[in-house]
């Protein structure tokens, strides 16, 4: 999908990878969908070994200029721009864009002026899902009966969208519902909790429903108002999907809301990135998912993970260049676990990974000087593609990427020196922190004596095995533990501990404070 629009000449990308990229981004308010939007965003660019800097800009023009000045003076590899429209600054894409910076929008609708200067938009899909959620509401209410409507921040895109979308789909398909009234109360509790008191005592038995465009603070005062003024018969539907949405839904305190996670948001912002800085063809317009999440699917979303994976494509690189067929074999296992422990998931999204592991399997070949045809029945990169494309599902697209990656190991294991230097192995351990790893377990896939090995790991790192193996998975956890959806214990086996109270010990020995302090620390600063 495109918007009607004539773009000028976009800036070409390098084709050589994020690695070392910098990327400038904004947060253009302080909201916990924020938070988590800043959250996908380092999880991606720490993957990736980029550069990422945020700067707030907060709800202010002034500050919308300086981000303009100060992204132009340090010349970045590509901004990623949240441009509320109440702080619209005219001229400032443009201004970007004749600096030679890329720019991809994210969130929040540009002006239609701006169009033209931008690489790709992502984000919600906030009028469909409005008119999804309008259709389940008017289901709920048996299409009939009045209604009311919490909007968003006025002058925002999510404002016409969370309130029209939902207005003119229920004009359309539920002629004997009226709306009694609407209004914008700043994303503020309490608010909400005092328009909703006007809206009952004015309208009593005629107000049947009410639609919040947020389902936290909004919804709080919303729930807050109807159980002061014993209305449990009100029926409530609302966007956005943090846990404690889903938990109303689970408790009937709510009826549906819109599937929206700001740390897919962010993720898909920064992928796209990712995917132009490896010169793939992106699209000028890049959706989130569409989904409204009710009683009968609210305990799957519970359950999984509410946000794309982040796939680190490098293990698969190191094991390719090793002839490692156990590493191989375990990367796609691992990469199929991820997926099947999430909610939804884009075909684009498979489309874009499946692309990038063919992408390095091809670097990695061409490296080694081997002929792709005689693993995969053709030499050309565009064939190639189409040919995952063309896979009918997921799984069977990993199962062809993995047989060729198979075939590559086994062909080079003839070629490979009988002796791997210590700086691949240490790359190696690096990429593989996460499985079950010792000095034994390299020896033997290596050929060395275990305690060799270990006198040429101290020289090479300054630290024995194990100490150095513990930096590494601390590290990591440090990432994850960002991520306030992931539990401790979870943490802990997700790095590569399978006791979790001897990760609590190295973690504290390391950092000087046990995870949920070290978590605490961040979140306040």
């Amino acid at each position: 999908m495109h918007w009607q629009v004539k773009k000028l000449p976009m800036p070409e990308s390098a084709m050589d990878g994020p690695e070392g990229k910098r990327v400038i981004c904004n947060i253009p308010m302080k909201h916990p969908y924020m938070d988590k939007f800043r959250f996908g965003l380092e999880q991606v660019a720490a993957i990736n070994d980029i550069e990422l800097e945020i700067i707030d800009t907060e709800r202010d023009y002034n500050a919308q200029v300086d981000y303009a000045n100060i992204v132009i003076d340090r010349k970045p590899d590509l901004t990623i721009h949240l441009m509320p429209e109440f702080s619209h600054v005219k001229g400032l894409y443009q201004k970007i864009y004749s600096a030679g910076i890329p720019i991809i929008c994210s969130n929040l609708m540009p002006a239609q002026e701006d169009l033209p200067y931008i690489l790709s938009w992502t984000g919600p899909h906030d009028w469909e899902m409005s008119r999804e959620l309008a259709r389940h509401f008017a289901s709920y209410m048996n299409f009939e009966g009045g209604y009311t409507l919490i909007q968003h921040l006025e002058g925002t895109s999510c404002n016409v969208a969370r309130t029209w979308g939902v207005i003119s789909e229920l004009k359309r398909i539920a002629p004997r519902m009226r709306c009694l009234d609407y209004c914008s109360t700043e994303m503020n509790q309490q608010l909400s909790e005092k328009a909703v008191e006007i809206w009952l005592k004015k309208y009593g038995k005629e107000l049947k429903g009410i639609v919040s465009a947020d389902s936290l603070i909004v919804q709080n005062g919303i729930n807050r108002a109807l159980s002061r003024m014993k209305r449990a018969d009100i029926i409530c539907v609302s966007h956005w999907s943090p846990p404690e949405a889903l938990n109303l839904i689970k408790h009937d305190k709510l009826m549906a809301t819109t599937y929206q996670s700001g740390i897919i948001d962010g993720t898909l912002s920064m992928q796209t990135a990712v995917d132009w800085f490896n010169g793939f063809e992106i699209p000028p317009v890049c959706f989130m998912p569409v989904h409204v999440i009710t009683r009968d699917d609210v305990e799957q979303f519970l359950t999984k993970r509410n946000e794309l994976p982040i796939i680190d494509y490098d293990p698969f690189t190191v094991s390719l260049k090793l002839g490692d067929s156990p590493g191989i074999e375990s990367y796609f296992q691992d990469l199929i676990r991820k997926f099947q422990e999430c909610s939804l998931i884009t075909a684009e999204y498979c489309s874009g990974v499946a692309i990038e592991i063919l992408s390095r399997f091809i670097a990695v070949s061409a490296e080694k000087g081997i002929n792709n045809r005689s693993l995969t029945g053709c030499n050309n990169p565009a064939m190639l593609t189409k040919q995952i494309l063309h896979q009918k599902s997921f799984d069977r697209t990993m199962d062809w990427l993995e047989k060729i990656a198979l075939k590559y190991c086994d062909l080079i294991k003839t070629e490979l020196p009988s002796k791997i230097s210590i700086e691949q192995i240490v790359e190696y351990v690096r990429h593989n922190s996460m499985k079950p790893l010792s000095l034994k377990t390299l020896s033997f896939q290596f050929n060395l004596s275990a305690a060799y090995l270990g006198q040429l790991y101290k020289k090479e790192t300054g630290d024995n095995f194990s100490s150095h193996l513990n930096v590494i998975r601390v590290e990591q956890a440090k990432i994850l533990l960002r991520n306030p959806l992931l539990k401790e214990y979870e943490i802990a086996k997700e790095v590569g501990y399978s006791d979790s109270s001897y990760f609590f010990r190295i973690f504290k020995k390391q950092t000087g404070m046990n995870p949920s302090e070290y978590r605490e620390k961040f979140h306040l600063s």
